[in-house]
């Protein structure tokens, strides 16, 4: 406000000075008469009907700067004492001297215990004011505890208890006591009152303190503190508390997307390789490289997927700022497959015999057999004379669920007993269906009686029957409506809205748009009931 003040009534007052120095020129006038105080007022008298813009203008910015100058001094006191020497950056002060007291209060730390033993959360005395925390983390093995929910919190008081969060995984206690030597560091930050800067206060030894850290979640600690600080008045906080172990930040309950931080773009991949495999193909994810480049709104980060059936993937993911906050960038998917899985995968790493060159097994299994092959990558054929490679997500009844990926998006499909020919998994194995749904000693009884096929060519068995219907030649229903926004109803019932964006004999492909980017789904025709063009 004050520098506003005197920028305005500075530029107002040389503008009315110009205006009548031009005037005195043009009058043959010497310009000294204008210019020196007082000295040009019988000048504006006589010439008052010519001259009073440019009075106006010079009487108004000097009042301006004079009001300026006054607020100036209001708020900066120590001018008039002429103390220029308060530093303008961080004031470090505190406890750091040997000369603190080792004893405190018995009686408050006794008080503060039953109090905070009654499950209120973390609150108590700072500075000589109320305290309730906002926020806590535990990072780089500080734990810090802010009030305020600004860059720069109005309180925060950060213990350097030196424990990794990763590596905790029961609980953890830590005492003190106010005699006691190498103690963990305590830093107490606040704002003094009509300042902007934080001045922070150093405790090395002379307090006491009681911490109890234990895993809660997924990058989430439970917590207890009871703090008591020497002092006349002594500071003191006590209850229990939620820290974090991320820099992600939460506004009513959900991840801010626009804070600028790499956790963040940690968080974004991990919601979208989540909406890639099924949870339970997933055995963990890791993260690495993470960058941030502001200058381009652009960011990137490597996920190396561990799955269950042993195959370690590495996506590379490209991500860009919006208005939203950070989001994956449209076709920045690129994924490389580090080691295949399977049981040919297993075997290979446990085996340290030299390899030997043997023909396909080929098995015979019935269909509810099936089931152990959940979670593995296959290759089928069909009696079509198609082939798909992906994994086995679910088989019931007389349909196997599976998914491959195409592109930079992922089908679901399903195929039924009688539309598959051959599995091959991952070890060479080849298994071909006993029609029906018979036992497994029946299996083995048609197994023991049948030629051996190495060619992978399927029994007459599996071949559908005679009646069996063809599917419908769903592109010449659907192209017309690609290129709008449709309603694509499954035949399990489930529905999706997205833009049509191609349909053919062997795939229907949907874009729905996720955040600003475009997500694809693969349709197999088959399993497709209806698609409508949504209503605007």
């Amino acid at each position: 406000m004050a520098g506003a003040l005197l920028i305005i009534g500075i530029t107002l007052f040389l503008v009315g000075t110009l205006m009548l120095v031009q005037d005195a020129n043009g009058r043959g006038r010497n310009a000294l008469v204008v210019m020196l105080p007082f000295a040009g007022i019988p000048y504006a008298r006589h010439y008052w009907p010519e001259v009073w813009q440019g009075v106006v203008l010079r009487v108004v910015g000097g009042a301006l700067v004079v009001f300026g100058l006054v607020i100036c001094v209001a708020q900066n006191p120590q001018w008039l004492r002429l103390d220029f020497r308060r530093p303008p950056t961080t004031v470090l002060t505190g406890s750091v001297e040997p000369d603190v007291a080792t004893f405190l209060d018995a009686g408050m730390a006794v008080r503060l215990g039953l109090t905070g033993r009654q499950g209120s959360e973390l609150s108590g005395r700072l500075v000589g004011e109320s305290f309730s925390y906002d926020r806590a983390r535990l990072i780089g093995g500080v734990l810090s505890v802010q009030q305020g929910e600004s860059f720069i919190p109005d309180r925060e008081v950060r213990i350097v208890i030196g424990l990794d969060a990763d590596n905790l995984t029961k609980r953890a206690d830590i005492f003190v006591r106010p005699g006691d030597e190498g103690a963990p560091e305590v830093h107490v930050s606040y704002i003094p009152e009509g300042k902007t800067l934080p001045e922070t206060r150093v405790y090395r030894r002379g307090y006491s303190m009681e911490l109890q850290l234990a895993p809660l979640d997924k990058n989430q600690l439970k917590g207890y503190l009871q703090l008591v600080l020497p002092g006349a008045e002594p500071d003191y906080l006590v209850g229990d508390f939620i820290a974090l172990s991320n820099n992600l930040i939460y506004r009513n309950g959900r991840v801010d997307l626009t804070h600028d931080d790499p956790d963040t773009i940690e968080y974004v991949a991990a919601q979208y390789v989540a909406a890639q495999y099924p949870a339970s193909l997933v055995q963990r994810i890791e993260y690495r490289d993470t960058r941030m480049r502001l200058s381009r709104n652009s960011g990137s980060t490597v996920a190396r997927i561990y799955l269950r059936n042993g195959r370690i993937e590495d996506k590379f993911l490209e991500f860009e700022r919006a208005d939203i906050g950070w989001a994956l960038r449209p076709g920045g998917v690129n994924t490389e497959v580090i080691t295949e899985g399977g049981a040919g995968a297993v075997a290979e790493q446990g085996s340290s015999a030299e390899p030997v060159e043997t023909a396909p097994v080929t098995r015979l299994v019935t269909f509810p057999e099936l089931v152990e092959l959940v979670g593995q990558r296959i290759t089928l054929k069909l009696n079509s004379g198609d082939q798909y490679v992906g994994d086995v997500l679910d088989v019931r009844r007389d349909q196997m669920r599976m998914q491959r990926q195409v592109g930079s998006g992922v089908v679901e499909f399903r195929v039924s007993e009688k539309e598959i020919a051959l599995i091959i998994l991952q070890s060479g194995e080849r298994l071909t269906l006993v029609a029906g749904g018979g036992s497994s000693a029946e299996a083995a009884a048609v197994e023991g009686a049948s030629v051996e096929d190495t060619s992978g060519t399927p029994a007459p068995t599996s071949a559908p029957a005679a009646n069996s219907q063809e599917p419908a030649d769903t592109a010449g229903g659907y192209s017309a409506l690609v290129g709008k926004t449709v309603t694509l109803t499954t035949q399990d019932g489930k529905t999706r809205t997205g833009t049509l964006m191609a349909v053919s004999d062997k795939e229907i492909k949907l874009g729905v748009r996720l955040g600003s980017g475009v997500l694809e789904y693969f349709y197999v025709p088959t399993d497709v009931a209806s698609i409508e063009e949504a209503s605007p």
